[in-house]
């Protein structure tokens, strides 16, 4: 069960990264490739705050939060492994997800978190978000149905 749920945070980062490789190879910063205009456009953008742009003067002090998080979230994963799919699935996502970003901030040539899934209704974002929102949707499905951890 243990490779399986590092199979799937590598999965996810992997995911993440190849995604954020074919955006800075075939993008340019600040102009929109419209998909179905109007609608869902590919904008490359870096943020170096935290969700949806915000604090960006805690650039550093978001990153250690996520390595924590991740190392936690890991740590529960491996040791104290999930009686429920959903919990080990929507944990797996959310470190895979946080690891994705946090390796963006750590990359000397990006230094900040690539987004480039742009809806027009909503902040730019990207592969590693969507892995942490569905993970933090599938958590709360599972306490709220007392599955726990």
């Amino acid at each position: 069960m243990r490779i399986k749920i590092l199979l799937g945070v590598l999965g996810v980062l992997a995911l993440d990264q190849l995604s954020k490789y074919i955006a800075l190879t075939h993008l340019e910063p600040g102009r929109s490739l419209a998909i179905f205009s109007g609608i869902f456009h590919l904008t490359l953008t870096y943020n170096t705050g935290g969700a949806f742009g915000l604090f960006h003067e805690f650039g550093d002090l978001i990153a250690i939060l996520a390595a924590g998080a991740s190392l936690v979230i890991l740590m529960v994963l491996l040791w104290n492994r999930p009686r429920q799919p959903a919990m080990t699935v929507g944990l797996t996502g959310i470190a895979g997800g946080a690891l994705g970003n946090l390796t963006d901030r750590w990359l000397p040539e990006r230094g900040a978190v690539v987004d480039f899934l742009d809806f027009r209704v909503w902040p730019v974002f990207n592969l590693a978000d969507t892995a942490i929102v569905i993970g933090t949707g599938l958590v709360l499905l599972a306490l709220i149905k007392h599955e726990g951890v």
